[in-house]
């Protein structure tokens, strides 16, 4: 019996603790030593396990991605783990324009007053595990910082100090801003690897006006099959993000043109795991540029029926056709050349009538002056005979004169 109980002994000296105790029954003293043993073994089994998952604690909490840090029931600080030290080295620049001696390698011992806030809580009040848990914003500078604190109690219940999570939520807190943004003022889809609609939100339905109704419906389904929704669902499938500006059908039937950002999420393995869809509606915007084109178009037509109008009426005064009016009516705002076209020409017409008489009495009188000048000439050619005759017979008394005085 003593030599089993030596062989037992040595076993859970060795650390094997499954070892059996056969004479623990008996009533004498190996019997008693037997159950001390067995006692003692259990208790060393005990404390190897509460080691063992002390170990797996310590283990989990340093390579946990969660910061973490433990306090006593002082408040503290006995350990922290790497992922708050990264946080606090990340924020160092601001904590430091609080506290300047703040060292993000160097806290343990410290208490965690200074995160409390200024002045902190009274002591009484922090201690209390009551209280606990509690949450905190912490913000220095750009840094802006969440604590939660849960109460920490031993086996018995009694409280023995408290973990502390961090959570550095300046990026979340934005990112949470941003996608609340988004949400509000952009529609947003969920589809599954059939582009089932698995999600959606309010906005979807304010451009659309389909509300959980959609939800199972296909995305053909709901707004048309067409062979570039087939391509752009194969891009998807594929991995390939769509993006694009589509008119689609609204529920009533109203024409809705979004600007739509189709992402493909995968799974590990490479396949399409589902899909998220944001819209952007630009409906107005569309139909602006949509009148504006029609509106370039009606100015165009404009523009070329005054140019072929005013061509026709220019060649026809160019081959002296007074007669051209310009009958059509131009747009507004260009019918006044049609109106000075057509006055520029009565004017013109007018005017060149004018030359006419004119010319026909300047022709008139020209002629007048040409009868005159005739008529004139005849008499001076008479005259100039009678003066002849005249002169001649002036010669012959001349003539007859001399002779009688000289004879």
């Amino acid at each position: 019996a003593l030599r089993r109980l030596r062989g037992a002994m040595a076993q859970v000296a060795q650390q094997d603790y499954a070892v059996a105790i056969v004479d623990d029954g008996r009533a004498d003293e190996i019997g008693a030593l037997a159950r001390d043993l067995a006692r003692c073994r259990d208790a060393l089994a005990q404390g190897e396990a509460s080691a063992q998952m002390a170990l797996f604690k310590a283990r989990a909490f340093s390579g946990s991605s969660a910061a973490m840090m433990l306090v006593d029931r002082d408040l503290t600080i006995v350990e922290y783990n790497a992922a708050l030290a990264d946080i606090f080295r990340d924020n160092l620049a601001a904590l430091r324009s609080r506290w300047p001696d703040f060292d993000p390698e160097a806290l343990c011992g410290e208490t965690i007053d200074r995160f409390l806030g200024d002045p902190p809580p009274p002591r009484a009040l922090r201690s209390d595990p009551a209280n606990l848990p509690h949450s905190a914003d912490i913000s220095v500078g750009s840094a802006r910082l969440q604590l939660n604190i849960a109460a920490i109690c031993d086996d018995d219940g009694q409280y023995i100090g408290a973990s502390l999570q961090w959570q550095d939520v300046r990026q979340a807190r934005a990112d949470a801003s941003i996608l609340d943004a988004i949400r509000q003022n952009q529609s947003m889809v969920e589809f599954d690897t059939r582009f089932r609609i698995t999600a959606l939100n309010e906005t979807f339905t304010r451009f659309f006006g389909w509300g959980d109704e959609a939800i199972g419906q296909s995305l053909e389904e709901l707004f048309g099959a067409s062979e570039d929704t087939r391509i752009q669902m194969q891009r998807l499938t594929e991995g390939r993000k769509v993006t694009r500006k589509i008119e689609r059908r609204s529920k009533s039937g109203g024409r809705v043109w979004v600007e739509l950002s189709m992402t493909p999420i995968m799974d590990r393995h490479g396949a399409l795991d589902r899909v998220i869809e944001v819209g952007t509606d630009v409906t107005r915007i569309e139909r602006a540029r949509l009148d504006a084109e029609a509106e370039r178009a009606r100015n165009a037509a404009a523009q070329d029926l005054v140019v072929a109008e005013l061509r026709r009426g220019l060649a026809a005064l160019a081959e002296g056709d007074l007669t051209a009016v310009l009958e059509t009516p131009f747009s507004a705002e260009l019918d006044q050349l049609r109106l000075d076209y057509n006055a520029a020409r009565e004017k013109l017409t007018g005017a060149i009538a004018l030359l006419i008489t004119a010319a026909d009495k300047i022709g008139a009188g020209a002629t007048a002056i040409a009868q005159a000048s005739d008529n004139l000439a005849r008499r001076t050619e008479t005259q100039a005979a009678t003066l002849e005759q005249t002169a001649a017979a002036l010669d012959e008394i001349t003539t007859s004169v001399r002779a009688t005085a000289g004879g």
